[in-house]
């Protein structure tokens, strides 16, 4: 099962066909990715709840329900454990044979509406190419470009006109220069999400920008890594962010909410007018004539002193 072609065929899926939610995708898109590491795509494995939790951020509960919906949906296939004697498995079922025939359960608040039996076509026109460095002296340089760089670099790509095969090369050329050289893999994953992507914003161009702008936030973050770019991008995916220009939206508004955390300015404090405060202040003669009188007595002691 080839990983990236799996990837596509899901996203096609999940634009023409199924709908499913936030929770569900993380945790087929986590179950994806833990099998392509280890090298079990085609193969049952195994991983305890609580693994796939915290990589999903899904409750016990909403793991439980995203799984159920998965399994009907036939993307994955699962069989739970038995105490003490076999441990709960996933499979990813293979979605790019050419004509699978499968029975999708569409539900609607937990109650099924109706079961479709339908042929997929699992073919596509599109043959996605695969792009590699032509220069076989290019190495990890991200010691050697700073922010300055990689921002203007960045920006200077957004008056320049491409054509597909100049923008994928610059994309690549973007990568090597402020990540780390590239394998046919990661050349591959770059190619795809400009495909990916263009497919939403009908802009191949915009397209390059945007996985660009996803690789100057990772090296700004210190994770110089695809696989941390390619989170940035299904986090952009899930929030329906194609566009730089709505990225950077969403940013400013993520700002503008942020709680303040740090402390509060004292209120200022503004110095008493002893003579305005001298002024307003009345006293009775009643009080005086009783001040005399104490001020006499005290005075008469002193004296028999």
């Amino acid at each position: 099962m080839d990983y990236f072609k799996q990837r596509r065929k899901f996203r096609m899926l999940k634009q023409n066909e199924i709908d499913i939610s936030i929770g569900q995708n993380a945790l087929y898109r986590e179950l994806l990715d833990y099998a392509n590491d280890e090298r079990l795509l085609d193969k049952e494995f195994v991983l305890k709840n609580s693994a796939v939790c915290d990589l999903t951020g899904l409750t016990l509960s909403g793991l439980q329900k995203a799984r159920n919906r998965l399994t009907q949906l036939e993307l994955i296939e699962y069989k739970p454990g038995k105490k003490d004697k076999a441990k709960p498995t996933y499979k990813i079922v293979d979605l790019t044979e050419s004509t699978t025939n499968r029975t999708i359960n569409r539900t609607t608040n937990g109650t099924i509406s109706r079961t479709t039996n339908r042929t997929i076509n699992r073919t596509t026109n599109r043959d996605t190419k695969v792009l590699t460095s032509t220069r076989p002296d290019l190495t990890n340089t991200k010691q050697e470009n700073s922010k300055k760089n990689l921002t203007s670099s960045f920006e200077s790509e957004k008056s320049k006109p491409h054509d597909d095969d100049d923008s994928l090369n610059s994309l690549i050329e973007f990568y090597q220069q402020n990540v780390s050289a590239t394998s046919p893999i990661i050349s591959q994953g770059l190619s795809q999400s400009v495909t990916d992507l263009a497919e939403k914003n009908k802009s191949k161009p915009e397209s390059v920008r945007v996985v660009k702008y996803a690789i100057k936030l990772a090296v700004e973050n210190g994770a110089r890594s695809w696989k941390y770019i390619d989170k940035i991008l299904l986090n952009w995916e899930n929030h329906n962010l194609f566009t730089v220009a709505n990225i950077k939206s969403a940013e400013a508004e993520r700002e503008r909410n942020k709680p303040s955390y740090g402390r509060q300015p004292k209120p200022k404090e503004e110095a008493t007018n002893w003579d305005e405060k001298k002024d307003n202040t009345q006293i009775s003669q009643k009080e005086i004539a009783e001040l005399n009188k104490r001020l006499e007595q005290i005075h008469s002691k002193n004296t028999e002193g």
